[in-house]
């Protein structure tokens, strides 16, 4: 069951145990695209605000959406998610 419905432990929105035995790691799952939402009871609602996507594509400039998708992707990593 609780690879059907996660949990809500820790600062991400969706938890899904791994199964050690079989090499399938943890789901650490997170909100996007404008930023980290994390949903700890200490720091509820705390997010880090980032240009919406249409903003940035807008802009038609290759290297800045990437960059842009880098900087979100490395503090989302850094943060412990990893979907």
């Amino acid at each position: 069951i609780s690879l059907l419905s996660g949990n809500q432990l820790g600062p991400y929105v969706g938890n899904v145990p791994g199964i050690p035995r079989l090499g399938i790691p943890a789901l650490r799952m997170n909100d996007g695209p404008q930023g980290f939402r994390e949903v700890s009871s200490h720091r509820n609602g705390y997010t880090t605000q980032w240009p919406s996507a249409l903003t940035v594509v807008a802009s038609w400039d290759e290297k800045l959406v990437h960059r842009w998708a880098q900087a979100m992707a490395d503090e989302f990593v850094g943060k412990g998610a990893n979907l």
